[in-house]
């Protein structure tokens, strides 16, 4: 059962101060035009992870979501998972989520699957992410996910799970399970390329001078709000090329999430954007961390 935590800290309020609305909606306005050359089909819920680029941070995860527009879905909040309190937005038709911290500094992010089979009457992928919220370190969080998956029939889904220390990915698609830990500054993931098999145009030389820029998360996290809105994805088998954030169909981009993960004792960064990254604004939520 899913219940809203304590209060433990007071919070900032979500006051226009607390959102950035110029940085994405410029460049999504002067970048609607597709590129030139072939643009495939778009592969859905592009999942970046950085690592060691920030001295504070040692993992940010970047995430957009496509979906259903008319599902309906919740903005950050804190939860009660188990005996552990955690930050996430919600889907609120089977009260899971796709991305979320824990008190314990555990952050989970998700993507499903495309192509593989999803058995009748499965469970939502997204309730596996609570799972992972319950535990206290990465390989409980792994075992949660495998004892619940194990136990239930559950959407093929892939995750990545981190700390301050460690990044793990997990996939698991019927009888196919791969598990091991992420080395690499960057990985991008969506629901049809696993790690290693797809690439963003610029992002690989950006993350590989940041470990010499200083501590300056909020200048990183601004451009990976204009990755995540005007940025294209290449296939790194095919070369097609496709755009992070979807606008046209009906499963196309409904919220986009930035949350950097500190190290032991940080306060964690966390802004949401409920809508497309080109059009809406991202708000900070960072400040529900101190009630974790």
């Amino acid at each position: 059962m899913i219940t809203p935590c304590p209060a433990r800290k007071q919070v900032a309020s979500m006051s226009p101060d607390n959102e950035w609305p110029d940085t994405a909606r410029v460049h999504a306005r002067s970048s609607r035009a597709k590129p030139s050359g072939g643009v495939g089909r778009s592969p859905m819920c592009v999942l970046i992870v950085c690592r060691d680029i920030d001295p504070d941070y040692p993992v940010i995860l970047a995430a957009n979501r496509e979906e259903d527009p008319s599902r309906p879905t919740s903005p950050p909040g804190l939860h009660a998972v188990a005996d552990r309190c955690a930050l996430y937005p919600q889907d609120k038709r089977h009260g899971g989520t796709w991305i979320g911290i824990n008190d314990s500094g555990i952050a989970v992010a998700l993507t499903n699957v495309a192509g593989a089979p999803v058995p009748e009457a499965a469970h939502s992928r997204g309730l596996a992410v609570l799972q992972a919220l319950a535990a206290g370190s990465v390989d409980e969080a792994l075992d949660n996910v495998r004892g619940f998956m194990a136990r239930e029939v559950v959407r093929p889904l892939q995750l990545v799970v981190a700390d301050g220390a460690r990044l793990a990915y997990f996939r698991r698609a019927g009888d196919d399970e791969a598990c091991f830990d992420i080395e690499d500054l960057a990985v991008v993931l969506t629901n049809r390329h696993p790690p290693k098999t797809v690439e963003i145009g610029g992002l690989s030389g950006w993350v590989a001078v940041q470990a010499e820029q200083g501590s300056d998360v909020e200048v990183r996290l601004d451009h990976l709000v204009v990755t995540l809105a005007t940025a294209h994805g290449i296939d790194m088998k095919t070369g097609e090329r496709f755009p992070v954030c979807v606008e046209e169909g009906t499963q196309r981009t409904v919220s986009s999430t930035l949350l950097a993960v500190p190290r032991a004792g940080g306060d964690l960064r966390l802004r949401y954007c409920a809508g497309s990254p080109r059009t809406e604004r991202f708000r900070d939520y960072s400040g529900l961390g101190a009630r974790l």
